[in-house]
């Protein structure tokens, strides 16, 4: 399974925080509160942070998990 989903970071700047933090989800995380609930199924979770994917700041998480 794959996820991708917006994060908080460590040392994240100011407008990319601020564009999580207005995700239309109620429960933006840091990458290893998704990990933590992904390791509740999976075996084997990859966690895999990327910056500025898209033209805006942005910080996502992105899990890669195996049985």
């Amino acid at each position: 399974m794959f996820t991708y989903d917006n994060s908080y970071f460590n040392g994240q700047s100011i407008l990319a925080r601020y564009i999580s933090s207005k995700d239309r989800g109620q429960h933006v995380r840091y990458p290893d509160g998704y990990k933590r609930m992904a390791q509740n199924a999976f075996n084997n979770v990859e966690v895999i942070i990327k910056h500025n994917m898209i033209r805006i700041p942005q910080t996502v998480c992105i899990l890669k998990c195996k049985k």
